[in-house]
């Protein structure tokens, strides 16, 4: 057997320390999800999929699963955080799911997104706000 060798000490040392590695692994995640950030992209990302996931949910089912509008609810809690605080994906988000994209949009957003593929999408929706 493998254990022979071991000292009952030297085992029992061992799983003490899984224990307080696991109690403290464990009430770090508990801090980490009580944190405002973390828990505003869990529940943004919960929205995202529930977009996604409403074209492939049944009709009789939608008024059950689904009881706000995904996007209402994006753009929501985008709103409720200043613009220029967001991270640029949050930004191109809010941009998009807002139903007037004009009031967002000025002439040198474009230049904030460092991301090639956005600063692209935000000319597109400039130039179809001109």
């Amino acid at each position: 057997m493998i254990f022979k060798n071991i000292s009952k000490t030297k085992l029992s040392l061992a799983l003490i320390s899984l224990v307080i590695t696991f109690f403290v692994w464990q009430q770090g995640l508990r801090d980490s999800l009580s944190r405002p950030s973390v828990s505003f992209d869990i529940s943004q990302k919960e929205q995202e999929i529930a977009e996604l996931a409403i074209p492939s949910i049944p009709i009789n089912l939608k008024k059950f699963l689904i009881t706000n509008d995904p996007v209402d609810e994006i753009d929501n809690a985008l709103s409720q955080v200043i613009f220029n605080e967001l991270t640029e994906r949050n930004k191109l988000i809010r941009i998009i799911s807002s139903e007037s994209n004009s009031f967002i949009i000025d002439k040198n957003i474009s230049n904030e997104f460092k991301n090639k593929n956005y600063n692209l999408l935000i000319k597109e929706i400039e130039k179809k706000i001109e």
